[in-house]
């Protein structure tokens, strides 16, 4: 991703957990590089641009340098279909070596980091059933799981997929396990 500014490297981005619900856990500390949408002067952690006349949304992540698909019911999300792990991988060839996604031919799966990145650990999310994320700007997240591009350790024939349900990471066959997809770019 082409910005023009130099960005230095970063610690790992928070949880997203406010309350403490015990005494030094991770809403005691909020360790991370990020608290909430907004950082420093007003800062947005996620910008939401439309690129294209084809209207690809997208959403740069301030607080890993990542670009991600926006909207999830659009053709960087598998236009909202889900998709086993093995034919994602020759659909994002394919989209790449055509015209690409919002102007740019370099998408890819994330891998369990990146996506877990994108968690919110807010209880009230939980309790008002709605995804573990920032909507907007990521609209139409699912709270199924999606994929990873990043292998089961017991077996390089299942992957590693995160439900936008809880910060539970399972693992799910790359040729038998449907899942939802979120494109990202950069940080590689």
């Amino acid at each position: 991703m082409k910005t023009g500014v130099i960005i230095p490297s970063r610690q790992l981005p928070k949880t997203g957990q406010t309350p403490s619900i015990i005494g030094f856990d991770d809403g005691h500390y909020y360790a991370g590089w990020w608290k909430g949408l907004t950082y420093l002067k007003n800062k947005e952690r996620f910008i939401a641009k439309t690129l294209t006349e084809d209207d690809h949304d997208v959403v740069i992540d301030n607080a890993t340098g990542l670009m991600w698909a926006g909207d999830g019911n659009k053709e960087g999300c598998n236009n909202g279909a889900t998709i086993t792990w093995n034919n994602a991988m020759i659909a994002i060839a394919a989209l790449n070596a055509a015209d690409g996604f919002a102007g740019f031919k370099d998408w890819r799966m994330p891998n369990y980091i990146e996506l877990f990145s994108l968690l919110v650990l807010d209880p009230a999310l939980v309790i008002a059933v709605k995804p573990l994320i920032y909507e907007p700007p990521f609209d139409n997240t699912k709270r199924s799981p999606y994929l990873t591009s990043t292998a089961h350790v017991e077996t390089t024939t299942n992957a590693y997929l995160i439900p936008f349900t809880n910060a539970a990471g399972i693992g799910g066959s790359k040729a038998a396990m449907p899942a939802y997809l979120r494109l990202v770019r950069g940080g590689v």
